[in-house]
């Protein structure tokens, strides 16, 4: 029989090893793996997640809170730029106080794509805050 573990994780929106949050069980972290659906606390390790907490989220009767995504040591990261062409820049994350600054004011985002809408919201909300609209550009 084939592992739908990555299809279970994939329905209720979040991946495989993403750790998240169930907002009516605070206190406590989540994560689908290739073959458990595992919790654990701030002062404890990885162990199995109950049945009844797994049921209730295919239910509908918990809800996952996803935690902000954050680059692992050396991977690639984007945040908006307006101000160059590209309207992006690119970074390593290197867990220093420029990358924790970035993360910090929310900029830090997984692909290109998510920085350039990103830099659009930006400037539709410094257009707005003018009294300038599109309408009139």
């Amino acid at each position: 029989m084939e592992n739908k573990m990555a299809d279970v994780a994939k329905l209720l929106g979040v991946d495989l090893g993403e750790e998240f949050e169930i907002c009516q069980n605070a206190g406590f972290i989540y994560r689908f793996t290739e073959n458990n659906f595992e919790f654990k606390s701030p002062t404890t390790w990885w162990g199995t997640a109950s049945s009844p907490i797994f049921f209730n989220l295919l239910k509908g009767f918990y809800t996952i809170k996803k935690k902000p995504w954050m680059p692992h040591d050396g991977e690639m990261y984007y945040i908006p730029n307006e101000s160059n062409d590209s309207r992006v820049e690119d970074y390593n994350w290197e867990a220093d106080e420029l990358d924790y600054r970035f993360f910090e004011s929310g900029l830090v985002c997984r692909t290109k794509e998510e920085a350039i809408e990103l830099a659009d919201e930006f400037v539709k909300m410094a257009r707005k805050m003018r009294g300038m609209d599109d309408e009139n550009s």
